[in-house]
């Protein structure tokens, strides 16, 4: 009993095998686009881009931040000044909204009042790097944040950039 094989013509076997190469060749390149040397990545600073200017607010109030916890006071590294972070409600949809109330010796009995609003689920991280300057993350998103420090005795930003992080969520090699 003879079995019959059919023969595919010439053409679709050529065809066949140049779309392998090619996908072939092509995801390869993406490979190779998209991975760098894990010694390579690095966060890319920019100008503080003026579009988030109108989702930080400062401001000095007189009254009570409410509330807030004394334990939940971030005290300075000598301990003359503290920060109190009221974080986003995270369990509820966006848009979020943080604020921070520093206060302490020499503010006077006032507060400094900062707002940030439509942030990432990130948050807000803060740091005191001395007495009187404070290091402020806001991430607006997966890999954006703005960096900042404030001189808390002259209720000004010292320090105002932009931080993309794009290459540290890329795989690395």
């Amino acid at each position: 009993m003879k079995t019959h094989v059919a023969k595919a013509p010439i053409w679709v076997i050529a065809i066949g095998v140049v779309t392998i190469g090619a996908l072939s060749v092509r995801n390869g390149a993406q490979t190779r686009e998209t991975t760098l040397a894990c010694d390579k990545r690095e966060v890319r600073y920019s100008p503080f881009d003026a579009s988030y200017g109108d989702k930080i607010t400062l401001s000095e109030i007189k009254d009570s931040p409410g509330p807030l916890a004394e334990k939940s006071k971030k005290r300075s590294p000598q301990g003359t000044r503290y920060v109190l972070l009221q974080d986003a409600d995270f369990n509820r949809p966006g848009p979020w909204m943080t604020t921070l109330f520093v206060g302490g010796v020499g503010r006077n009995g006032r507060l400094l009042r900062l707002s940030f609003t439509d942030h990432g689920s990130g948050g807000v991280q803060v740091r005191w790097l001395n007495e009187k300057l404070l290091f402020i993350e806001v991430w607006w998103g997966r890999i954006a944040s703005t960096d900042l420090i404030l001189d808390v005795d002259s209720a000004t930003f010292l320090y105002k950039e932009m931080a993309e992080y794009g290459d540290m969520i890329q795989a690395c090699h």
